[in-house]
């Protein structure tokens, strides 16, 4: 019905609100209807919906995610990533000049070298957030999770692997953002950079 409605609408404005679109959809079935409503927002529609599923998120689009909270203190509120405190931060800390666009992008290309973009959405979900390199911690952590006997999964804990360890601080400003706690994980690479001694290897560990 989406389908054809985003082929045969004209100059039509109204807005459409859809609660929870994942329900009796299997995986493939969600990322296809996600792209639908995608389309159907490029082309002028606006389109407001609720969800549980990774499969309706995108880091590269991260400026159209609200997140809804609930907690003690604040009651039920809703948390939203300012794109122009991204762009001021990128300038702070790296004096890079940005803009929407290109914030945007280079998400993007973040999100699609991760390998593991599912997880990546899904820490929208989650209560808490551990960052990691590449495969090796991703596959360790929950190994050594179980072996302590500790239910990360059943505590809200998202294992997200950044690709490598220049995109780590890109995830942690994103999801720090939205007031999901993160925590980064990282081994030294010792003498990987070249360096003579572990000394050199800390401080560009710090750098990047």
């Amino acid at each position: 019905i989406l389908k054809a409605y985003s082929q045969i609408k004209l100059n039509n404005n109204t807005p459409l609100f859809i609660d929870e679109p994942e329900l009796f959809l299997h995986p493939q079935a969600q990322r296809n209807f996600y792209r639908v409503l995608c389309d159907l927002a490029e082309s002028g529609t606006q389109i407001f919906y609720t969800t549980h599923s990774p499969n309706f998120l995108n880091v590269g689009r991260f400026n159209e995610i609200f997140l809804v909270r609930k907690n003690l203190n604040k009651g039920t509120y809703i948390k939203q990533a300012e794109i122009d405190d991204f762009i001021k931060d990128l300038y702070i800390r790296n004096k890079i000049k940005s803009n929407f666009e290109d914030l945007l992008l280079q998400y993007k290309n973040a999100y699609d070298e991760t390998g593991d973009s599912q997880k990546s959405n899904e820490a929208f979900f989650a209560k808490k957030v551990i960052l990691v390199e590449g495969q090796s911690e991703s596959l360790l952590l929950p190994y050594f999770f179980d072996h302590i006997s500790f239910d990360y999964i059943a505590k809200g804990i998202t294992i997200v692997r950044c690709g490598n360890k220049a995109e780590i601080d890109r995830f942690y400003r994103l999801y720090s953002e939205f007031g999901i706690p993160c925590y980064i994980i990282f081994d030294g690479d010792y003498n990987h950079y070249g360096t003579k001694d572990e000394s050199d290897t800390i401080k560009k560990n710090k750098n990047d």
